[in-house]
């Protein structure tokens, strides 16, 4: 039987509204999730257009520097290996880290700006009822910021975070330092490990709360945070792209896909480091053990 699913796609850092790609790949990876359980799903996307906002929004030099250097503390300055490792010209320079790191650090600084967003979303939400919110990197710090301050806006909707930094120490400020659950039928937060924009896993004490490993390396990328690999992902396609198509799966089946989504999460890795420099002994005894594990 066909099947319509309305999605609203909200982009993250760089110029998305006018990158000639975004559309097209994130439409395809969608289509081919969607139609990998269900051939007869048709997905109609609406891209949400909001970079005017950012261009438009006059920048307080203190805030904003304070906001960025916050921002580049918290991550270690290679998560923007793209930015810093290349040489660019001074001209170059800082157009690169406006539409990067700079679009978050001017989020984070300007409560006019996030505010304007918001209304933003919310406008578009009441227009129209979505089946489903796919929010990339900056584009989800929007969405949460939205749908923490308006919850019924996500009544009836699955809301998936991609190369999210909701989490991120510089940016949790912003929402009074602590990550709530959120009214979606599912909130699907889709990490990969390998992402270098400031991106951060997320453990949330909610039923409806999934966070799928979405682990990719694109060659010769450094940041490794193309919206189009999230979504496209087998473990995506596994979990969000199930849920959204339609289908029925047999019991069996789901509860096997559940396992697998839980199973293809990272763990938290934590080392036991051991130095021990006095050994019963005396020819035994080192000198550097001890020290080479405080280092």
């Amino acid at each position: 039987m066909a099947k319509s699913v309305s999605i609203l796609c909200v982009h993250g850092i760089g110029h998305g509204d006018a990158d000639l790609n975004l559309r097209p790949s994130w439409t395809a990876a969608i289509q081919k999730g969607l139609r990998n359980w269900n051939s007869d799903v048709t997905p109609e996307l609406k891209f949400l257009a909001y970079d005017k906002l950012f261009e438009d929004a006059r920048l307080d030099a203190k805030v904003y520097a304070a906001a960025m250097a916050k921002l580049l503390a918290s991550a270690v300055v290679h998560s923007v290996g793209d930015i810093f490792t290349r040489e660019r010209s001074m001209v170059d320079f800082p157009e690169q880290v406006r539409w990067t790191a700079g679009m978050i650090a001017q989020w984070a600084a300007d409560e006019d700006l996030r505010r304007h967003v918001r209304d933003v979303i919310l406008a578009e939400l009441k227009a129209k009822h979505y089946d489903a919110v796919c929010a990339h990197s900056l584009g989800s710090l929007i969405c949460y910021d939205t749908f923490k301050r308006s919850p019924k806006a996500l009544e009836g909707t699955i809301f998936v975070s991609l190369g999210s930094q909701i989490g991120n120490p510089a940016v949790r400020d912003v929402f009074a330092g602590r990550i709530e659950p959120l009214e979606a039928v599912t909130w699907y937060h889709l990490f990969n490990s390998n992402d270098h924009v400031f991106t951060t896993d997320l453990s949330i004490p909610a039923d409806n709360f999934v966070e799928v490993a979405t682990d990719f390396d694109i060659p010769n990328d450094m940041l490794n945070h193309d919206g189009a690999h999230y979504l496209g992902h087998a473990n995506t396609v596994a979990s969000v792209w199930r849920e959204l198509s339609g289908v029925r799966t047999p019991r069996a089946l789901t509860a096997s896909l559940d396992t697998f989504a839980k199973l293809s999460r990272k763990p938290t890795r934590r080392a036991l480091l051991i130095g021990i420099n006095d050994y019963p002994d005396p020819r035994n005894r080192l000198e550097g053990c001890v020290n080479d594990v405080f280092l």
